[in-house]
């Protein structure tokens, strides 16, 4: 995912600055929300995954991953990091949550 992104980016987009790229993802993840709030009837059906949600998911993803590019995090890297992190947090706690 990180070369399709980086390679997008070379092509159509110029660097934003790390605050500009948060706000997108801020930006990004308030309409992954609402998608999920209307496959919900807001709250009066089961969750269903559907098309919109699935491309707010995948902005999601993009402006996530632009954000690590741009200010040269490696994405995989911190992914691995979380999950050795919860790994640890279950293998102590029984759960993967910081409180408790």
């Amino acid at each position: 995912m990180e070369k399709l992104v980086k390679e997008f980016n070379e092509k159509y987009m110029t660097p934003l600055t790390a605050n500009i790229r948060l706000l997108d993802i801020q930006s990004e993840l308030g309409e992954l929300s609402k998608e999920v709030i209307k496959s919900q009837n807001y709250g009066n059906t089961k969750f269903l995954t559907n098309k919109d949600l699935e491309l707010e998911l995948g902005d999601l993803l993009y402006s996530t991953i632009s954000f690590a590019i741009e200010n040269n995090i490696d994405p995989k890297n911190c992914l691995n990091m979380a999950i050795e992190k919860y790994k640890i947090r279950f293998s102590k706690k029984g759960h993967i949550g910081s409180n408790q």
